[in-house]
């Protein structure tokens, strides 16, 4: 009886140590991380880039986060900021995450339930075996998702009111109307994209949405630009898939790192996870599309056909939006965007 009742106490302890580890494991997670600690494997120092990437949604910024993280001991967190929608972006959350994540390589930030943001203070399983990080940063898209499209009251100045130094990349895919069908991620079972078949409304509102982001994008690189030149790069998609190796050259100058020959080609293709450039092989209704745009058309745009019909990349300037695309960025009921019969057969 006498050792039935040493072994139970025994184990009694043994269980309180083990709830006592884990309650403080626990606290450690939830405590904020500031500083780099001595057992990182890994190196942050003043020689360490910190750059941020800001851009617009379905811009490739995958594919370019990809090409970052390929220079030598270089982390870059993609798609940095996770939300459903970004109407009610937090500042102070987006600040404090940016600060953090220019410190130390971090995990995404998300929003819980009730709104609240959270992130994971250290990124996972990443380890560079103890070198010195030449480049640290994130990309973001902390914009609406509703009209007017743009950086939500705050934030922006939560992303730049940092005390520690960054680079800014605005990075961007000028063409509007490949842009809008970029999303296109469905696939049949035999692993071909499945085609789209927009009406007029929806095409006019997708259109509009990725008018007026890439328009709040550009305003705020030429903010940014007049405050500080060295600190601000506009790097476009399409410049990337005309000539990936000088486009990587020009931001590893931008950001100071070295960049090897080998790194200044990705090794993978670059239409490996996107649909095809020619977006015959992507909208169902594209002749319909097509008349919508034309001259006569009820979304008459020279600037936008042209974009429907290029095959291959082309960077395009700034494309201003037809009059029934335009309502879409301020209106919240663009069911009503396309009269007429062209609407109707939409």
């Amino acid at each position: 009886i006498l050792l039935q009742l040493v072994a139970a106490a025994m184990a009694k302890q043994s269980i309180m140590r083990t709830m006592t580890i884990r309650k403080t494991a626990r606290s450690a997670a939830r405590s904020p991380i500031n500083q780099p600690s001595k057992n990182d494997k890994y190196v942050v120092t003043k020689n360490t880039t910190r750059v941020v990437v800001l851009k617009v949604p379905h811009s490739g910024s995958t594919w370019f986060a990809a090409l970052l993280n390929r220079f030598p001991r270089s982390y870059v967190k993609e798609e940095s900021i996770t939300k459903t929608r970004s109407n009610n972006v937090n500042p102070s959350a987006i600040r404090e995450h940016v600060a953090t994540s220019l410190v130390r390589p971090t995990d995404k930030m998300v929003t819980s339930r009730n709104g609240k943001h959270a992130f994971s203070p250290r990124a996972k399983n990443f380890d560079c075996g103890g070198c010195e990080l030449a480049l640290l940063g994130l990309t973001m898209c902390p914009m609406r998702s509703e009209p007017p499209y743009d950086f939500p009251q705050g934030v922006t100045a939560a992303i730049f009111h940092q005390t520690i130094k960054f680079k800014t990349i605005f990075w961007a895919r000028t063409n509007v109307v490949k842009m809008s069908f970029a999303s296109n991620g469905s696939k049949n079972r035999t692993k071909a994209f499945v085609k789209e078949k927009p009406s007029c409304h929806t095409f006019a509102r997708t259109v509009g949405y990725k008018i007026a982001q890439l328009r709040s994008l550009d305003a705020l690189y030429e903010q940014r630009r007049k405050v500080d030149p060295a600190l601000v790069l506009k790097v476009r998609y399409e410049s990337m898939q005309l000539d990936e190796a000088a486009t990587l050259a020009t931001v590893a100058r931008f950001l100071g790192v070295d960049a090897p020959r080998r790194f200044l080609k990705s090794s993978t293709a670059v239409g490996e996870k996107r649909a095809s450039d020619d977006l015959r092989d992507v909208v169902e209704n594209y002749d319909e599309i097509r008349k919508w745009l034309a001259p006569k058309g009820v979304l008459a745009s020279p600037c936008l056909l042209k974009m429907l019909e290029v095959r291959g990349p082309q960077v395009f300037e700034p494309c201003p939006a037809p009059a029934l695309v335009e309502r879409t960025v301020t209106s919240l009921t663009p069911a009503k965007t396309c009269p007429g019969p062209a609407g109707r057969r939409a």
